[in-house]
């Protein structure tokens, strides 16, 4: 959990985003933010993980200190999914949205191909 403390102050300070800030996107107070920080309040419900990612444009795997934070391509595009997914109430429509950019990628590799073959 120390991972979870270190990264969350690190990003929210990489992105100079101040305890206010941070809380006001994640819908907590200032006091909660810095109780993550410092290690006094080590539970936090899903969607709070998922709101302090966004906020600190990164992944909940970077965050518990699960993955590094290197590939920030791969991060925008989690938290693009994520927004997303925070927009629709079903699991179906969330299934949908989650085949629906799958194609596009696919159709995304297949012009690609396409104009290296050319």
């Amino acid at each position: 959990m120390q991972e979870f403390n270190k990264n969350l102050k690190k990003r929210r300070l990489e992105l100079g985003l101040t305890l206010k800030n941070v809380a006001d996107i994640v819908g907590v107070t200032e006091s909660t933010v810095r109780k993550w920080e410092v290690g006094i309040i080590a539970n936090m419900k899903k969607n709070k993980l998922e709101k302090l990612a966004n906020a600190l444009q990164t992944t909940i795997p970077y965050i518990l200190g699960l993955e590094d934070n290197e590939d920030k391509k791969t991060s925008k595009i989690i938290n693009k999914y994520i927004e997303l997914e925070n927009l629709v109430k079903s699991e179906k429509e969330k299934e949908d949205i989650l085949e629906e950019i799958l194609k596009n990628m696919e159709l995304i590799k297949i012009k690609i191909k396409n104009r290296n073959e050319e």
